[in-house]
C-alpha cells in the first residue's frame, strides 16, 4: 500500500511537516539530491514520514499548540530574541531539516544484489543488522558512533528550536 502524507499543521493525523511539492522545491535548490530525483514517489513519501518521526524525537523549546496534534510542531510559548512563530506555524528550519534527513535516508539505503531496490525503501538500510520476514522483525546494528538521521542536518539549523539545557543537549552535525 502506498504511503500518503498529511502535512496539515496541528492535525491529529499529521505525519509530515512538508508536502512532496515542498520537498521537491527544496530538492531543486540542493546540489546533492540526485537520489531524490531517481526515487519513486512512494519512497520519497516514506522517507519524509520517517524523517518526521526522527525529528519528533528531539526536545523543542515551547509546548505543543494543542493536546490533540500528532506532531511536535506547531508550538506555543516559543520565542527567541530573533524569532517568533505563531502557534499554527511550522518553522522553515524544521521543514529544511525534514528534507535533509529524508534525503539522507534515501541516499543511504542499501541495495539488494546488483539492483537499486532497497531492502526497506525510504529508510536508512545501512544500519540494518537483520530483517526477518516471518512475523516481521527488524534488527538494527548497535555501533558506537553510527550515523543517525538527525546527524545529517546542516550545522546550526535547529539551534534556536531545540532545548539546550544540561542533561538534554543535542548536538546536530553533518556527517
Amino acid at each position: 500500500m502506498a504511503a500518503t502524507i498529511n502535512a496539515t499543521p496541528g492535525a491529529a493525523d499529521a505525519n509530515s511537516y512538508i508536502t512532496l511539492a515542498e520537498a521537491q522545491v527544496l530538492a531543486d535548490s540542493t546540489i546533492d539530491s540526485v537520489e531524490w530525483y531517481t526515487a519513486t514517489t512512494d519512497v520519497k513519501t516514506r522517507a519524509l514520514i520517517t524523517a518526521t518521526r526522527t525529528l519528533d524525537l528531539l526536545k523543542y523549546v515551547g509546548t505543543r499548540s494543542t493536546s490533540t496534534q500528532a506532531l511536535a510542531w506547531p508550538r506555543k510559548d516559543y520565542a527567541t530574541s530573533e524569532k517568533t512563530y505563531t502557534d499554527t506555524e511550522i518553522p522553515k528550519e524544521i521543514k529544511q531539516a525534514q528534507f535533509e534527513v529524508a534525503l539522507s535516508l534515501i541516499q543511504n539505503s542499501v541495495s539488494v544484489g546488483s539492483g537499486s531496490t532497497s531492502i526497506i525503501p525510504g529508510i536508512n538500510n545501512a544500519d540494518l543488522q537483520r530483517v526477518k520476514l516471518d512475523v516481521i522483525e527488524i534488527e538494527w546494528k548497535r555501533q558506537l558512533g553510527s550515523t543517525s538521521p538527525a546527524k545529517v542536518v546542516s550545522p546550526g539549523l535547529l539551534n534556536d528550536l531545540v532545548l539546550n539545557t544540561p542533561g538534554s543537549t543535542i548536538a546536530v552535525v553533518r556527517s
